[in-house]
């Protein structure tokens, strides 16, 4: 099976520039002489020339242009709702735990789109997607360490050795 490669468009740029400044006639000869695209493919090369990379190309802005996310209202929400959280532990001492992160971006999704929209699935993986994005790497989901004496944690526990 042959393994794709996906290249930037910061690649195909360059690739296209250097091979129009260069004296090659064909594709196949530039990338011969430079190994630097020794990977790229003759077909794929003859693809990139039909794309225009300048920055005043109309088609540019599709090719630039981010992924568009839905539900970025959703994730907007839950970020502050989560950085509000991390503030308020210290005092509260009321941590969040994964279930309540996704229970809270099925409020949120409620509140915008006012029980219309079902299309809101909110998954695991959306949740970590979210987290990644906003670089919410440690989260702090419960309270300090040590805040609960050993006598009452053996006491908790208890109900588990049975």
């Amino acid at each position: 099976m042959v393994k794709h490669t996906a290249y930037s468009t910061a690649f195909k740029s360059s690739f296209v520039n250097d091979f129009k400044n260069s004296k090659c006639k064909t594709i196949t000869k530039f990338i011969v002489n430079h190994p630097i695209y020794y990977k790229v493919k003759p077909n794929t090369a003859q693809l990139w020339m039909k794309q225009d990379f300048s920055k005043d190309s109309e088609n540019n802005v599709e090719i630039f242009k981010k992924r568009k996310r839905s539900h970025e209202e959703v994730e907007s929400r839950l970020v502050k709702y989560i950085k509000f959280r991390q503030q308020r532990v210290v005092i509260d001492k009321c941590g969040l735990s994964w279930n309540l992160l996704l229970r809270k971006a099925h409020d949120f999704h409620e509140q915008i789109s006012g029980g219309n929209d079902v299309s809101f699935v909110g998954s695991n993986g959306w949740l970590l997607s979210v987290l990644k994005r906003n670089n919410l790497k440690s989260l702090k989901l419960h309270g300090q360490g040590g805040e609960v004496s050993p006598q009452k944690a053996e006491e908790l526990m208890t109900a588990f050795h049975n």
